[in-house]
């Protein structure tokens, strides 16, 4: 039962990323997702405050430092992070806005290290959860 005002994600995938460099994070959908909006928020509190959010499909929606591209016949969307910075370590969510239903979400664990790294990390995460 999905209770007004409360979020979770049942468990968080973690993920390392290279301070100056991208990561790339698919996150996957169940079919029946495929028209609501799609975003990427970080875990301050609630409500969860929005990196980016988009209705755009299967085109690149770029706002700031973040990029989205919903692949509706796939059933995934990337997410992308330029620039990594290591306050950007924290817990995210990747979201489908269900509406006046709970959000499916899967929940991400991005540490960001210094120094060296070979190039952008392309993460998968598993089936999101309901919110």
């Amino acid at each position: 039962m999905w209770v007004p005002w409360t979020c979770f994600a049942a468990e968080y995938t973690e993920v390392t990323g290279y301070e100056g460099r991208s990561l790339r994070i698919n996150c996957h959908y169940p079919p029946g997702s495929e028209e609501p909006g799609k975003y990427f928020c970080r875990l301050q509190g609630f409500p969860c405050p929005d990196l980016i959010r988009t209705t755009v499909k299967n085109s690149w929606d770029v706002q700031g430092r973040f990029a989205l591209f919903d692949n509706t016949s796939a059933r995934f969307f990337t997410l992308e992070i330029f620039s990594l910075h290591v306050n950007d370590s924290g817990k995210y969510w990747c979201g489908v806005d269900i509406s006046l239903r709970p959000d499916v979400i899967s929940g991400v664990q991005i540490t960001v290290k210094g120094g060296e790294s070979p190039s952008a990390t392309v993460v998968q995460l598993k089936q999101l959860n309901r919110r």
